[in-house]
Formats: C-alpha cells, sequence, structure tokens
C-alpha cells in the first residue's frame, strides 16, 4: 500500500526556521568568554549527539521518499515507520547534488512560488536512475525533526563527541594540554574550535601558537587539524597556507578513532618545528615586506594596489575600505599591516568565508 506522505496533522507547521541556522548561530566562530574547557565542549557535543538519530534508507519504491517544497518536508520510510523532516540548507544542497540538480534551480523555484513543479521535480528525480541508498542524519529540537545530512553509506560517522575524546586523549600529559580554548563552533552540523599555547618570540608581537580544529558529523568539511598563528589583541587567526602546517587531514570515509589519534599523536611531535618556522615567516614579513605610502600615493597606483587586494580576496568595496582603514589606523602600512587588516576583516564573515581569507593572509607571508 502506498504511503499517504502528504496526510499531516492540521497544525502542523511548515518554513520553521532552523535553530543553529539563525543569523547569531550561523556557523560563526563564538568567544570562549566562558573560559570553557575541551571536556566541556565534549559535553556539549554529547548533548547534541543525545538530539540525533541516523537512518538508511533503500530507495526501493516510488514510495520509498517524498519532498513537500511548500512545507520544505523530506519525508521517507524505513522498517521503523514513516518520519517526517524539515530539511537544512545543507541537507537540501546534498539532495540536489545526489539529484544532480543545481540547488539554485530549486531555490529558484521556490522563490517563485512553485511549490508543485518544485515537489514534482524532485520526486520523480529520485525514482529514476539508479540511485544508491541514502544515509540520513536528523536533528530533534523542541519535538520537531531536522534532516541535518543527505549523506551515502560509504561515509564514515566520526561525530564531534568522537573527535574531542580522542583530542583529550590524544594530548594529556603533552604541551598541548595546556592549549586553551579561545573560540568555537559547535552545532549539530559543524564543529570548529581554536586553541591557543604558548607565545611567539616575535619582538612588539602578540602572536601565539595556535591550533585549529575543523570538522563536521554531516559533510561539510573534512576532519582537519591546522597549525594556527593567533593574535591575542584582536582575536585574529591566521592560517598558514602551506601543506606542512596541517597537522592532520582526513575526508569521512574509511576512518576510524584510532586512526585519527594516532596521526594526531605523530603530528603534534613536529609542533616546536612549526613555531620556528612561523616565527621566521613572520620575522621576514615584517622586516622586508612593502611598505605602502598612501597619503602621498599617486592615484593609479593606488587603484592597482586596491585592484590587486580585491582580486585575491574578493572582498567588496565596503569591505575593502576597512581593509585600508585598519592599516592606516590600527595597524602599518605595510605588507605586514595589509595580512593582520585582513584577517580582522574576516571576523565580519561566517566561518567558511573567514577560514578562506585567513589563509589567502596566511599566503601573502614572505617565505624568505
Amino acid at each position: 500500500m502506498a504511503v499517504k506522505f502528504r496526510v499531516r496533522p492540521e497544525n502542523s507547521v511548515s518554513n520553521i526556521p532552523v535553530p543553529f541556522e539563525t543569523e547569531r548561530q550561523r556557523e560563526i566562530l563564538i568567544p570562549n568568554k566562558d573560559k570553557l574547557t575541551l571536556e566541556d565542549l565534549y559535553n556539549k557535543s554529547r548533548d547534541i549527539q543525545s538530539k540525533c538519530q541516523d537512518a538508511s534508507v533503500i530507495l526501493t519504491t516510488p514510495d520509498t521518499v517524498h519532498y513537500d517544497s511548500d512545507r520544505d518536508e523530506f519525508s521517507f520510510v524505513t522498517d521503523e515507520g514513516v518520519f517526517h523532516t524539515l530539511v537544512t540548507d545543507h541537507s537540501k544542497s546534498q539532495m540536489c547534488n545526489r539529484l544532480g540538480i543545481p540547488v539554485r534551480f530549486l531555490q529558484r523555484l521556490q522563490g517563485a512560488g512553485l511549490h508543485e513543479l518544485a515537489s514534482e521535480n524532485i520526486n520523480t528525480l529520485f525514482t529514476t536512475g539508479d540511485m544508491k541508498p541514502l544515509f540520513l542524519r536528523m536533528y530533534t529540537d523542541t519535538d520537531r525533526r531536522y534532516l541535518r545530512g543527505m549523506l551515502t553509506p560509504s561515509y564514515s560517522p566520526m561525530d564531534t563527541d568522537v573527535v574531542l575524546d580522542s583530542v583529550m586523549e590524544s594530548v594529556a600529559g603533552t604541551d598541548i594540554e595546556n592549549y586553551k580554548v579561545k573560540s568555537f563552533t559547535l552545532t549539530p552540523e559543524r564543529f570548529h574550535t581554536r586553541l591557543t599555547g604558548p607565545k611567539l618570540n616575535i619582538p612588539g608581537e602578540d602572536l601565539y601558537s595556535g591550533i585549529q580544529i575543523d570538522s563536521s558529523d554531516v559533510g561539510k568539511s573534512s576532519l582537519s587539524m591546522k597549525y594556527l598563528i593567533y593574535k591575542l589583541v584582536c582575536k585574529n587567526g591566521l592560517m598558514v597556507a602551506k601543506k606542512d602546517f596541517t597537522l592532520f587531514e582526513r575526508v569521512h570515509k574509511g576512518m576510524s578513532p584510532l586512526e585519527f589519534r594516532d596521526k594526531f599523536v605523530s603530528s603534534i611531535e613536529r609542533l616546536p618545528e612549526l613555531v620556528a618556522v612561523a616565527e621566521h615567516l613572520i620575522t621576514s614579513t615584517i622586516t622586508k615586506g612593502e611598505t605602502y605610502d598612501f597619503e602621498n600615493m599617486e592615484e593609479d597606483v593606488m587603484t592597482h594596489f586596491i585592484k590587486s587586494v580585491k582580486h585575491k580576496t574578493a572582498l567588496s568595496d565596503k569591505s575593502m575600505d576597512k581593509v585600508i582603514e585598519l592599516m592606516q589606523t590600527r595597524y602599518t602600512p605595510t605588507r605586514w599591516g595589509l595580512i593582520n587588516s585582513i584577517t580582522e576583516v574576516a571576523q565580519d564573515f561566517t566561518l567558511s568565508r573567514r577560514l578562506e581569507l585567513e589563509k589567502i593572509a596566511g599566503d601573502m607571508l614572505l617565505v624568505a
């Protein structure tokens, strides 16, 4: 018998904003004002996991799954019954990717109010072709179930609580145990934290060694740990854009907690070497980098400078104006001042864009 997916309670609510996708919580780095530890973050991640549920769905018949564009609701059938979930932006993107269509196509139909056509397109595509089974990751909040990820069975879950447990076990008894949590993002979709340790030996600079841990339970990012340079006063992060500064990186396929711990333990043994290289790169940039005389700079030279930075960073005119202002007021009109200004402006953006800008800034460090 066909499943009546469209039968829903009269008082059911559609188009509900996803709690962890609100403007203030949408993957932005939160300063650790409460001085939370890794163990505190682990406990928070365990609380999230207690509200999560997974399901495997084999697309055997047209009635196995159903998408309702008007409600932004994805429903599916398992041996345990019928599940109704509200999709997140991320799971919607994954759904469209699985079906081979741009998510913007679906969003355009929805924006035009063509929900029946949108639903028909999605549901038809789910019934055509050789579709692999779905590995669905859900999160329940205030009695509403959300689809946080639509993956394949090849995805190897290594969730935030497992990552943090492995990290705490790996750093026990090492110098890294003294690194402190400076900022973090922790949602049902993404985990990112920055730990800072000893101060770098660079006169006149409040720069500290750091470690950046990034992961996602739903395929938003690979699991990675990278060396980070942290400017304490301005809370700027600077990613050294060199492969050697990546302590660990692995996609979520065929990975085990044991492998992760072993790789991480061997990687953190390289930290003294990375600290020395970082100090050299920054010192070289400060002493040998370009100086920009904005007050006496000719208009065409200034235009070329702005165009060059915008080309590298894809910053808007407004953000670029802020970069110039910071170089003239907070920092210095030098290459090092430019790097610091870009990393400060990066704080105005969501996590993904911030990471992109910090890598671009890190790539500006002089190698010589």
